[in-house]
């Protein structure tokens, strides 16, 4: 029996490969749903969700990456186990199976946007080298004699500042 839900695709995580302890591995990936809602009060509710995707499905959800910050629908399923902890308990574990996506807009922006494009080459005329003349620096003449610089004390603070 598949679920659904409805909203903003926020992220689908690249796939990942998985060490188990017992040495076998598998590939995992996240599909991220972004439901929030505002309800009748005004009050905003966040809901962000995480659908798993594993195995060779993974490969199949790389066709709606272009789909990233638009409204889809999403398929899933709900599949719950337990197991023995390392003190003997026994814990639950439940996961979302993402099972299929369905836009319900049109993507934002495609990779074919962002494909690089061939150069075609372009005939550019060689630079002309422009020489000016230098010009001779004029004496400057001052009117009154230079009197020299000299440091001044900082002002005093009374307040016991260091600046």
């Amino acid at each position: 029996m598949a679920l659904e839900l409805k909203g903003l695709l926020k992220q689908l995580t690249p796939t990942e490969t998985i060490q188990l302890r017992n040495g076998n591995s598998f590939l995992k990936r996240i599909v991220v749903l972004d439901c929030s809602y505002t309800d009748d009060f005004g009050e905003d509710h966040n809901n962000v969700i995480g659908l798993e995707v594993g195995g060779a499905r993974c490969a199949e959800f790389d066709q709606f990456i272009d789909y990233v910050g638009t409204r889809v629908s999403v398929s899933f399923g709900i599949q719950g186990r337990s197991y023995p902890n390392s003190l003997g308990e026994t814990k639950y574990v439940v996961t979302l199976r993402c099972v299929g996506i369905t836009p319900l807009e049109a993507p934002l922006v495609t990779r074919a946007q962002f494909a690089p494009q061939a150069e075609q080459p372009v005939a550019r005329p060689m630079p002309q080298q422009v020489v000016q003349p230098i010009q001779q620096a004029q004496p400057v003449r001052a009117s009154q004699p230079v009197q020299p610089v000299t440091p001044q004390q900082p002002a005093q603070n009374n307040e016991g500042l260091p600046f």
